[in-house]
C-alpha cells in the first residue's frame, strides 16, 4: 500500500499542473451546463438597495456565466480548438441529459407511494418535460454562442493580454445575442419578459466579472498562468 502510494505521489510529479486543472476546468465545465438546466425554471425575486422593484431572475442566471470563464480558461490553458471540442461534448451532454429526464415522467408512477414521495415525482415531471424543449429550441443558439464567444476571447486574449478584461468582453457581447434569442424564446409567455431577460442580462454581467477575478486570481496564486496567451490561430 505504501508503496502504491509512492509511485502515485511520483507520478503527480511528473504530470503537468496545467493538465490537472484543464480537466478540472473541463469537468466543472459539463457540469455548470447540466445545472443551468432545471434552475432555467426557477425564477427568483431578489431587492436590492439601489433598484426601485425586485430583481426578477431565473436560478441559472448565478451559474450560467460559469460556463463561458471556464471555457476562456480551457482556451487559455490549452489552445481554441481543445476549447471548442470540450464545448461541442458539453453540448452534446446537455442534450443527453435533458432527453433523459424529459422523457421520466412517461414512466409508470409506482402504485405504493407517500404523499411527499408522491409530490417530489411530479415535482420532477413538471421540470423534465419542458426541458427537452428548452435544449432543441436553443441548441443551434447556444452552439453559435459557444463557438462564438471561444474565438472572440482567443483574439482578445492575444491582443490585450489580460484574462478579466478579454474574457468580459467576449462573454457580454455573447450574452446580448444568446439571451435575447434562447431566454426570449423560452419566456415569451411570460407577461414580464423583457424584465426577467434584461436583470437576468444584469446579474450575468456582474457575476461573470466576480468569476473572472477570482480564476484569475487563482491561477496566478498557483503560477501556472501562461506568461503569453495562446496563439489565436490555433
Amino acid at each position: 500500500m505504501k508503496k502504491s502510494i509512492q509511485e502515485l505521489a511520483e507520478f503527480l510529479k511528473q504530470v503537468n499542473i496545467n493538465a490537472y486543472v484543464l480537466l478540472f476546468a473541463a469537468m466543472l465545465y459539463i457540469t455548470c451546463k447540466l445545472v443551468c438546466n432545471p434552475l432555467f425554471f426557477r425564477q427568483i425575486d431578489i431587492s436590492l438597495l439601489f433598484f426601485s422593484g425586485p430583481i426578477k431572475l431565473t436560478g441559472s442566471a448565478f451559474f450560467y456565466p460559469a460556463i463561458y470563464i471556464l471555457s476562456d480558461l480551457i482556451t487559455a490553458l490549452s489552445n481554441r480548438r481543445v476549447a471548442i471540442v470540450i464545448a461541442m461534448f458539453g453540448i452534446f451532454c446537455d442534450g443527453f441529459f435533458s432527453f433523459c429526464v424529459s422523457h421520466v415522467s412517461y414512466l409508470v408512477i409506482p402504485s405504493v407511494m407517500s404523499a411527499t414521495e408522491l409530490l417530489n415525482t411530479n415535482s420532477v415531471d413538471l421540470i423534465g418535460k419542458p426541458m427537452w424543449q428548452l435544449y432543441y429550441q436553443g441548441v443551434m443558439a447556444a452552439t453559435f454562442a459557444a463557438v462564438f464567444e471561444i474565438l472572440m476571447f482567443s483574439l482578445l486574449f492575444k491582443r490585450i493580454k489580460n484574462f478579466i478584461v478579454a474574457t468580459v468582453l467576449s462573454v457580454v457581447m455573447t450574452l446580448v445575442i444568446h439571451n435575447l434569442i434562447n431566454d426570449y424564446q423560452m419566456l415569451k409567455h411570460e407577461p414580464d419578459v423583457w424584465k426577467i431577460i434584461i436583470d437576468n442580462w444584469i446579474v450575468n454581467v456582474t457575476i461573470l466579472f466576480v468569476y473572472a477575478v477570482i480564476i484569475s486570481g487563482v491561477m496566478q496564486t498557483l503560477k501556472i498562468w501562461r506568461p503569453k496567451p495562446v496563439n489565436a490561430t490555433k
